[in-house]
């Protein structure tokens, strides 16, 4: 049973159950006349990992290449992201500011010393295409139009690609993979061959806090396992308490939510003390902060589409953005959304509304603290009556 539990930290797991996407791959990589392999998805899926698999097939095919990340600390440095293509005896001229053109030509050379023993391209995976700096958009252009050289690239569904590559993320000949969560019933295949025997409360509390999401499930099996909150009860793991994620989950949401806008982490912490809350308590100049939340998939709609709610994507962000508010900054989003609710207000509204003005230090009207203390007892919940 110990591997069972090691089994999210194995090397596979990033890949299990992507044949399908792997295939693709395999048969795109190498292929003169695919100059660029596209990989997108939502963060927490599995294209690193897929893509890296997927290049160490390439070159144990024969093949050659390497592996690039971009990243936003590096989105203002150029050639950040291609450092590791530059030999080693040109990197001092190239940080004294060498121009484009000689750190092509240096590239160049390292892309023919590495490639000579094959007769097949040369592939750069860039992890992350969405933060790759200008000069290095530029450079991969040249690379493709004039070296043996193919580019497999991975980002972000919902965030914008650089223009400087628009002529190769563009083309008609690009190959695009798009890499899924995973569906419940491959959620489920994954949590028994990492884990062995389970339960169905364990299998569906898997799966509501995943929503097949790699990342997640990954982490939330790792964490839970650990602090006990899923126990082996003989050969059978069992739910012995709510599920919680590990610290990296934990650590890897929270630096996704710092990452936003002013605006936007206003609206999440909002929602990470009041959700669901309908869409309709947001104010017009708050809708662009709103939508990128949305489109970076921090939080989502459910219900109605015509009348939706607004509510964070994982109960994760719920407990890393309450745990960051201090007091007195939770009260004041509370009394913030509490205002903003009266004139929305709901008959189903009244026990949490309560309970809002409540934590924020307020003592609502009599008649309200009734009508709370009924549907709390209507809700079977005693102790909040």
């Amino acid at each position: 049973m110990t591997a069972s539990v090691l089994g999210p930290r194995m090397p596979g797991w990033g890949f299990m159950l992507r044949d399908a996407e792997l295939a693709e791959l395999s048969q795109a990589l190498g292929s003169p006349e695919r100059p660029m392999v596209m990989v997108s998805g939502e963060a927490g899926v599995g294209k690193s990992r897929l893509t890296e698999f997927a290049l160490e097939q390439y070159v144990a095919r024969g093949g050659t290449g390497r592996r690039c990340v971009a990243s936003s600390s590096l989105a203002d440095v150029p050639f950040g992201a291609l450092v590791g293509l530059i030999p080693g005896h040109h990197m001092a001229s190239v940080a004294a500011g060498t121009q484009q053109l000689s750190v092509f030509a240096m590239v160049l050379e390292y892309v023919h010393h590495v490639g000579a023993s094959s007769n097949q391209p040369f592939v750069v995976l860039i992890d992350d295409l969405q933060h790759l700096d200008d000069a290095s958009c530029g450079l991969l252009l040249q690379l493709v139009a004039n070296a043996p050289v193919q580019v497999m690239a991975t980002f972000r569904s919902g965030e914008p690609l650089p223009e400087g590559a628009l002529p190769l993320w563009s083309a008609s000949n690009v190959v695009r993979i798009d890499v899924s969560p995973f569906d419940r019933e491959s959620t489920d295949e994954i949590i028994r061959r990492t884990m062995g025997e389970v339960t169905p409360e364990v299998r569906e509390a898997l799966w509501e806090q995943s929503r097949g999401n790699a990342l997640y499930l990954r982490e939330l099996i790792v964490g839970s396992v650990g602090s006990g909150r899923i126990a082996l009860h003989g050969d059978t793991w069992v739910l012995a308490k709510p599920l919680v994620g590990s610290a990296q989950l934990s650590e890897y949401l929270l630096q996704r939510t710092r990452r936003l806008p002013d605006d936007a982490h206003h609206l999440a912490d909002m929602l990470a003390l009041c959700q669901p809350l309908p869409l309709a308590v947001f104010r017009a100049d708050e809708l662009a902060a709103l939508d990128r939340l949305l489109v970076s998939g921090v939080a989502v709609t459910t219900g109605d589409s015509a009348n939706p709610d607004v509510r964070l994507a994982h109960p994760i962000y719920t407990e890393v953005l309450s745990a960051q508010l201090s007091p007195v900054s939770a009260r004041v989003v509370l009394g913030e959304v509490v205002e903003r609710m009266e004139s929305l207000r709901q008959p189903g509204d009244d026990l949490r509304m309560t309970v809002w003005q409540l934590d924020m230090g307020g003592t609502p009207p009599v008649d309200e603290l009734v009508r709370a203390a009924r549907g709390a007892m209507a809700a079977r919940d005693l102790l909040l009556a």
